[in-house]
């Protein structure tokens, strides 16, 4: 009988630790009024575990890194995971004089894809990486949401957003309110604060960059500066024999709207050109010795055309008479005042 007593006292649960005493495996510890740290010698790493005066959980300090988290090859786990609940953060890093979390992809030693940092949002509108600029302190200094630095040199970007499939997008801004969703600023000149590429590897129909507008919006809007900038400069890159490069181009699919439109609202001159101007709605057309009269067919027309004429030939008593568009035949016929002995051209233009 007194064996079974002993035998019983002995396997009995142990008393839960609490100041000053061990921590025990296998059950849930007391109410340590204080830190309970493990810290090796030298003082170049230790870890704090139940902090109830900072209300940290667990804190790591390291000489090569506070806290490390793996997965086990090829596994789904996750090396380190966190989980914000209300308004608390899932982890938390803040920079003072170093980066407050820094993610660095694969490993050059073994030729390595992984991601530093991955980020996946929710099926309902959550981000998987949200980043929000601070006003900052008293000193003014802005504090960036994101930051991406390209390495000198090397040609890494500092941000990269990759879309897989059409539809996708890689990177989205949202402006709200008189926010802008996504701006570039250009630090030093020769420099763009946002510049779309094309590699010469790429199929013909990608483009640098694309502004989308919904409703009565812009695509793309571009604000000269105050000392003679200018909002917009399309500059083409073609060279012979390859096709000419175009600078800037206007589409439209809609025959009410134009393909570009210039206007002034001041009142001075909404179009100026340097060099010379070309339009298909433009030519010569040659008067036959013996004829009076010349007619230019498949060109659409409508009850707003004007058609101008006029002789590229100086001929005495010779002038252009008329020139009658014919709407419903999209043509238009040049008469002169009489029949020529020989062949005169004349140029003609069509403005609406």
């Amino acid at each position: 009988m007194g064996l079974v007593a002993a035998e019983t006292v002995a396997r009995a649960t142990p008393a839960q630790a609490n100041n000053g005493d061990p921590v025990l495996q296998g059950v849930t510890n007391g109410s340590p009024t204080t830190v309970t740290l493990l810290q090796a010698s030298g003082g170049k790493a230790s870890v704090g575990l139940a902090d109830p005066t900072a209300g940290v959980g667990v804190s790591g300090l390291g000489s090569a890194a506070g806290v490390t988290g793996r997965a086990t090859s090829g596994s789904n786990g996750d090396g380190v995971q966190g989980q914000g609940d209300g308004s608390g953060s899932g982890v938390k890093g803040t920079g003072v004089d170093g980066p407050g979390v820094t993610g660095v992809g694969g490993d050059d030693s073994v030729n390595g894809t992984g991601f530093g940092v991955h980020g996946i949002g929710g099926g309902h509108g959550g981000a998987g990486v949200f980043g929000e600029g601070n006003a900052g302190g008293g000193d003014g200094v802005v504090g960036y949401g994101v930051n991406g630095a390209g390495v000198t040199g090397r040609g890494h970007p500092g941000v990269i957003g990759f879309a897989q499939n059409q539809g996708d997008v890689g990177v989205v801004g949202f402006g709200n309110g008189s926010g802008d969703g996504v701006q570039g600023v250009a630090g030093a000149t020769g420099s763009a604060g946002v510049r779309g590429v094309v590699p010469g590897n790429i199929g013909s129909n990608a483009d640098g960059v694309v502004g989308e507008a919904a409703g009565s919006g812009s695509g793309v809007v571009g604000f000269g500066g105050p000392a003679g900038g200018t909002g917009v400069v399309g500059a083409g890159g073609g060279q012979s024999p390859s096709p000419p490069g175009n600078g800037i181009r206007g589409l439209t699919s809609d025959s009410r709207g134009a393909g570009v439109i210039a206007e002034n609202t001041a009142g001075g001159t909404a179009l100026q050109v340097i060099g010379m101007a070309r339009f298909s709605r433009s030519g010569v057309l040659t008067v036959p010795a013996g004829s009076s009269k010349v007619t230019k067919t498949g060109v659409p027309l409508t009850t707003a055309s004007l058609v101008l004429a006029t002789l590229q030939q100086n001929v005495a008593g010779v002038y252009v008479q008329a020139a009658v568009p014919n709407v419903s035949g999209s043509s238009f016929s040049i008469h002169l005042n009489k029949a020529v002995s020989a062949n005169i051209t004349v140029g003609w233009f069509i403005v609406n």
